[in-house]
Formats: C-alpha cells, structure tokens, sequence
C-alpha cells in the first residue's frame, strides 16, 4: 500500500525555490513551488519541478551480440513535471503533469549496441475534481470523484540497422463514490464502486525502412469495481476487520478480492496483528493482445495473476519515544503471467504459467527519538522467494538498514543524517549471484544564517564508493549492470 498526502497551500504559505546539482550524472534539478490559503478559505497550490542529466560514459558488453564498448553521451535524462490542487469547502481539484525521455546505452529489448538515438519517453497527465463532506452529525463521510487520465509512450529503437518506433498511448476516464459510516457503535462501516472506461489503449509499431512490418492494434476495456468493509471494535483492546472487493471486466470476467486483519492490544504496551488479503493484477494489453506474426502472438484467453499475503506483526513500546517491531509474513503468487512459446507457431506468447512464487520472510525494526532532536531508525530483513523449488531472481536473502539524524550542538541549525544500507547477494538469469554490499550515505541539513528562509544541505551517496551490481531483466543484452560509485549532491531551498 502507498499512500500519498500532496501538500495543500496552507502547507506554503508562499514560494519555495528549489535547485539541486548532483555530481556523478551531473544532473541539475530545480523546483518553485507557490501556495496559499486565502481569507474565504480557499485553498490554491502550484508547483514545476525539472531535472536535467547528462548521465555517465560507461562501458558495457552486449553478450551473444559479441560487441562492447563505452556508451559516450548515450545516458542522459530529461524530466519536467506539473503539479496544480485547489480547494473550497468540501471541493477539490487535482492536476498531475509529467514528461520523462530516458536515453538508452545498452542496448534494451536487445536492439542494436551503441547506437544513437535510441530512448524512451512517456508522458503522463492526470486530473480529478473530488467531493468529500460529512453528514449526519459527522457519523457518514462521502466521497465522490471524476478523473480522467492520458499515456503517451514512444520508443525509437534500431534492429538490424534498421529504425524502428513503438507507441502506446491510452486514455481513460471513470468516477468512484464511497461511504464512511460509524453510526453504529464500535463499527466503521465502508461502501464504494467504482467505473472506469479504458476508451483507447493502442500500440503501434513502425519500420521506417519496411513498411510491411508496420502494426497498428486498438483496444479498449470497461473496469467496474464494487467493494465493503467493517471495521469492528468488539472491546477496548480487540479489533477485527472485514472486506470484500468484486472487479469485473470483459478481459478477466469476475473477480473476488477477500481481505481482513485482526488486532489485539494484550498490554498498553503491546500490540499484535493477524492480516490477510488477496489482490489481483490484470493482463495489460501488450501481454493479452499484442502480435507481430514474427516475434509474438497474442493469447485473448489470459486470466488475473494472484497473490494471497499473510502476515503478523507484533509491535511494543516499552517508551513513548520508542517502538520495536517483529513481523513474519507469507506471499503466495499463482496463474503468474509470463513469456512462454505458443505451441502452434513457436513463437513467444505471454502464458499462464503453473510456476507459483512463495515468498517467506521475517523483519525486525527499531525506531527511537530523543527529546534533543535525535533519531534511530534500524531494520532487518531474511527472506527466501522460490519458484518450483528455485530461488527467485533478483531477490536478497537478506536486507538490513541503521539510520541515524542528530543536531550538531556546535553549530545552530545543523542537522547530520547517516545511514547504512546492506544487500545480500541476489541471483541473476544466468544463475550467478552478485556480491553483498554495503552502502553509506551521509546527509548535512543547515539554516543559512542571516539569510532568513534559506537552507543548504550536502548530500553524499555511497560514501566508501562501494563496487555493486544489481541484476539486469531478460530484455537486456547483459546479465548484471554496475551502478554509480561516490556521489555528492549539493542543494538550496529558498522559502519566502
């Protein structure tokens, strides 16, 4: 679950500027941001933010292709993004604005190595304006909302020599309600739909130099969901939760998404937690319906992945400034999409498979704060993720953070943040493991004196310039990609 509160202008009070320059990629990046609330009650925010990278020259072998050599100014990134919110009363609305070109030096989904040209660039755009009142002496919350949504994908690639294009733009709308009732004692009662209509999802492929390959594939797809839950505090110390979700679409006819938690408060101190819940992924319609007659099929009969997720938390304090956590959980994934061979014309087809992926782990986490402005913050992680008896790719066996911020005394307004990051070893496609690793970062945060408003902070990632890998996709030329050493980040905000 993610869930992300956007600021409100309130929040502002003003302007921020915001400029950053990072040295490893020599990337620059830049933020303003205005907000305020007004006498009426209005509230209004907007804010632009850029990022412009030169990237690195890094050298790469491309595998089977037998060619090698350093991608030189093949890495660069280019990023602009908008964010707008208004509100009166119980109104709101909402804009999001993204654009994203990403260059591409190793050659993905196996195109020609070291070739200029080749990127890829999405733009996003999305609005809602929302309802969200209560009624009935505060006891029912309702919730409506309108929004609509728009994808642009473009990917120039080379193959062969020759200059190819993939698109796929989409577009949506839809509207949700939903209801929040505790009229009835001890029960939080929840009841929502949702309709969302996928009115355009296309992907087109062009060769500029034959033609005869070019393919242009339109869909479209109706989402409706319904969903109630009961939030029941049977007594002082013990919950329980319930709820059920039904989706529906003519892709993946019905499905039922059960969910429920149990918590038991046994000391002030001590809380333990029982949770399950099921959740569904849908065939996205590169995997259901895309077919080029050379390289891939399509396969119109694909059903819903799966993942049933268990989990137990207990949580204890022995201070009010400090919380210890043990938690031990259980991910069963099946019906997992992936690329398989259609029987028929032994070409690629995304499948169904009868591989299941189950996923064990424990994690142990410590958070403790002083009264002088200090912070602790560890954890530890063991997992194990296999599939038909195999350990999954890309997935540590073990993970562990320590994460410390303390006031520097001497010098007002300096605050230092150190943190430690541990990886254990991961499995790649070809078997191979990487390395573990350890990474250091370290963060200095001050209020630039006599300049009101004004903060510098200097970052420094991968401290002891750490050598790493991490794992590379089966759409790469290469097994495993090395990532950036010793980077230092320097940056200004200005709020007036």
């Amino acid at each position: 679950m993610v869930n992300i509160i956007t600021r409100k202008g309130a929040d502002v009070k003003g302007a921020e500027l915001s400029a950053s320059y990072q040295t490893a990629e020599m990337m620059p990046q830049e933020r303003v941001t205005l907000g305020k609330q007004f006498d009426n009650g209005a509230d209004a925010l907007i804010s632009f933010s850029g990022l412009q990278s030169r990237g690195t020259n890094r050298f790469f072998e491309f595998g089977d292709s037998g060619l090698s050599g350093v991608a030189r100014h093949m890495d660069g990134e280019n990023v602009k993004q908008m964010f707008a919110r208004a509100s009166y009363g119980p109104l709101s609305f909402d804009f999001i604005y993204g654009d994203r070109k990403k260059q591409d030096p190793t050659g993905a989904y196996l195109s020609d190595p070291l070739v200029t040209g080749q990127f890829q660039r999405d733009r996003r755009l999305n609005a809602q304006i929302q309802y969200n009142d209560h009624f009935a002496n505060d006891t029912l919350n309702v919730l409506g909302r309108l929004f609509l949504g728009q994808y642009r994908y473009d990917n120039p690639m080379v193959y062969g020599g020759e200059r190819t294009l993939s698109t796929g733009p989409s577009d949506w709308h839809g509207a949700e309600l939903r209801l929040l009732s505790t009229a009835i004692a001890n029960h939080k009662l929840m009841f929502g739909v949702e309709y969302q209509n996928n009115t355009g999802i296309k992907q087109t492929f062009q060769n500029f130099d034959n033609p005869d390959q070019n393919i242009a594939i339109h869909n479209s797809v109706l989402r409706m969901g319904a969903y109630i839950q009961d939030e029941w505090r049977i007594n002082d110390t013990l919950s329980v939760t319930a709820g059920l979700r039904y989706d529906h679409n003519k892709w993946i006819d019905s499905v039922f998404s059960p969910r429920g938690a149990v918590i038991w408060q046994a000391t002030p101190k001590t809380t333990f937690k029982a949770l399950y819940g099921r959740s569904h992924r849908a065939p996205n319609s590169f995997e259901r319906n895309y077919s080029d007659g050379a390289n891939q099929v399509a396969n119109p009969g694909l059903h819903s992945e799966m993942a049933d997720t268990t989990e137990f938390v207990a949580d204890y304090l022995p201070l009010p400034s400090m919380n210890l956590r043990a938690t031990l959980y259980q991910w069963d994934m099946h019906n997992i999409i992936a690329l398989g061979a259609d029987p028929v014309s032994g070409l690629s087809q995304y499948q169904q498979t009868g591989k299941r992926v189950l996923a064990r782990g424990a994690e142990l986490s410590l958070d403790k704060t002083w009264d002088f402005g200090a912070r602790l913050r560890t954890s530890y992680g063991i997992q194990n993720a296999e599939q038909h008896n195999s350990h999954l790719v890309n997935s540590p066996y073990h993970l562990g953070k320590i994460n410390v911020s303390i006031p520097i005394p001497l010098i007002t307004g300096l605050h230092a943040g150190y943190e430690l990051q541990y990886y254990g070893k991961r499995k790649t496609l070809d078997d191979s493991n990487t390395d573990s690793y350890v990474l250091a970062n370290l963060n200095l945060v001050t209020n630039v004196l006599r300049v009101k408003g004004l903060e510098a902070s200097l970052s420094i990632y991968n401290v002891f310039n750490e050598n790493y890998l991490h794992p590379a996709a089966d759409t790469n030329w290469q097994n495993a990609f090395w990532q950036p050493g010793r980077t230092a980040r320097f940056r200004l905000d200005y709020r007036f």
